[in-house]
């Protein structure tokens, strides 16, 4: 990339970054954390930098309730659909329909007693949005919750990025029958063929999403926002680099892994995706934009990092 592009590249991002600050990220980014960001790249990688604030997907707390009650409606019309196949949708029929069957169904977060784990945001959200308090249980209440004849169990997160970590929530053994055997939550959906299982989430990859569709036919999952190999931040097919030249993506693209390299993190488990939620960041966010150590400064870092 020549230096007049550059400086010109640079020009241009900072013009949009500003607008960023000033109308989209509600001062919830502001100049003070964008700096400090910025700060972490060198001069001549600082380009890089602007183009990663830039890319930002940033959804603030109004826009994550949105995605929020995007999930129950798919979800109601999809527990609708199930029970009326050949009836059209009637909003007053679902709505007192739904009412009657959400009080044999139980939300379960996919979280291990860690608080920094990312579904633990979203529990104030979907109580709020579900007008309820008394359908949300943590998953070692799920034998008990099982025994009580539900209909429903409704898993959530706010990402589905590879399935791995999902997978292995099903999998964990944690119920103990005696001091040699414990049961997991794939087992106990083996033994209640007859209870419905949701998987919600924000935000998920498709590839995740065929992962865990597969592994688990009986698991309906529904997300409000899917991403695909395009939409990583190192993928040259990123629709974001349509009005670069193929040097100034190059050049962007090769700073980012190697930054990311340097930093020798584990990025086996991450999708590299621009999503940022203002209540936490995936582990599938790209990890220069929430990861936090004496070096590195990210512009929101990620609880537990």
């Amino acid at each position: 990339m020549s230096e007049h592009n550059e400086r010109r590249l640079t020009e241009d991002l900072q013009r949009r970054i500003q607008y960023q600050l000033n109308h989209t990220w509600l001062n919830l980014i502001d100049s003070s954390l964008k700096d400090q960001f910025l700060n972490n790249f060198s001069t001549e990688d600082k380009v890089a930098g602007l183009a990663l604030l830039d890319m930002l997907l940033f959804h603030n707390q109004m826009q994550e309730k949105q995605l929020m009650r995007s999930l129950i409606r798919k979800m109601n019309s999809h527990i609708y659909k199930n029970k009326h196949p050949f009836q059209e949708d009637n909003s007053n029929e679902i709505y007192s329909f739904i009412a009657e069957e959400m009080k044999s169904a139980s939300f379960i977060p996919v979280i291990d007693k860690n608080p920094a784990d990312s579904s633990n945001a979203w529990s104030a959200i979907l109580r709020e949005i579900t007008g309820t308090s008394d359908v949300f249980f943590d998953v070692g209440t799920l034998p008990l919750l099982i025994s009580t004849h539900i209909k429903y169990i409704i898993f959530y997160d706010d990402m589905l990025g590879t399935g791995h970590q999902f997978d292995t929530f099903l999998k964990k053994d944690r119920f103990k029958i005696n001091d040699k055997r414990a049961l997991s939550i794939k087992d106990l959906m083996e033994k209640n063929p007859t209870i419905v299982y949701y998987y919600l989430c924000m935000a998920g990859h498709a590839e995740g999403i065929t992962t865990i569709q597969t592994a688990y036919p009986k698991i309906h999952v529904i997300v409000s926002e899917i991403f695909n190999n395009e939409d990583s931040v190192l993928s040259e097919e990123n629709e974001y680099w349509a009005y670069y030249g193929d040097k100034e993506r190059d050049k962007i693209i090769e700073v980012l892994r190697k930054i990311i390299k340097e930093k020798n993190i584990d990025e086996s488990f991450s999708r590299n995706l621009s999503v940022i939620f203002e209540r936490n960041r995936p582990s599938n966010t790209a990890f220069p934009l929430y990861w936090y150590n004496k070096e590195w400064i990210p512009i929101k870092a990620r609880e537990g990092s």
